[in-house]
């Protein structure tokens, strides 16, 4: 969540239907099916990259515009996005409830994963329109 009513998104998980009302998105809840201190919204907008190329899986990123603002609380808080030239070798965090394998289930709870912020040039030299992360060191697998 980025502001109120922006969610960042990968834009595979939405380009099979641009219904509205396919979808909806869940805040501060842990649990996929549980809603406990959470906070549901209908998607009022979805904007996809222009330059999203699936087979080649470059530029996979949307934009959802919910249809009212989250309240922000202890559960639910906007992230931070990267500066240009954030510090090498700093830590992120990526979360979410996507597959747990490869054509796997999805995960009933909220998975995250701690990240390294990679240099600029190597990332845009291997994987020029992707977002580039490493894994637990900054030797390019």
């Amino acid at each position: 969540m980025n502001g109120r009513q922006l969610i960042i998104t990968a834009a595979h998980c939405v380009i099979l239907s641009q219904d509205t009302s396919s979808y909806a998105v869940v805040a501060g809840e842990v649990q996929a099916a549980f809603f406990g201190m959470g906070q549901a919204r209908n998607v009022a907008q979805i904007r996809i990259h222009t330059g999203f190329d699936m087979p080649a899986n470059q530029n996979d990123i949307a934009i959802l515009t919910t249809d009212r603002p989250f309240y922000i609380n202890k559960y639910v808080s906007p992230i931070r996005l990267p500066r240009k030239n954030e510090r090498v070798g700093s830590w992120g965090v990526v979360s979410g409830w996507g597959r747990i394998s490869e054509n796997g289930p999805s995960s009933r709870v909220l998975m995250k994963a701690k990240i390294l912020v990679g240099p600029d040039a190597q990332c845009k030299r291997n994987l020029p329109r992707c977002f580039c992360a490493f894994y637990n060191d900054l030797r390019w697998n």
